[in-house]
């Protein structure tokens, strides 16, 4: 087992995306608070994601 620690100082996603592993920072890549649709279609330009209702009340975006 590989010893790994855990940094609180800074927050990493990794995701696997179109094939490929990506790492994101939060606070550089990402604010806190960003949902994955707006990430994905704002940040990255994976605008084949839709958005239903942009409120969060209909679950499509989450």
């Amino acid at each position: 087992m590989s010893d790994q620690r855990f940094d609180s100082s800074v927050q990493k996603l990794k995701m696997h995306l179109n094939g490929e592993w990506r790492e994101f920072e939060v606070g550089r890549d990402l604010e806190p608070m960003c949902t994955l649709s707006a990430f994905l279609r704002e940040k990255l330009g994976l605008t084949g994601l839709k958005v239903s209702c942009d409120e969060g009340a209909c679950g499509g975006c989450t």
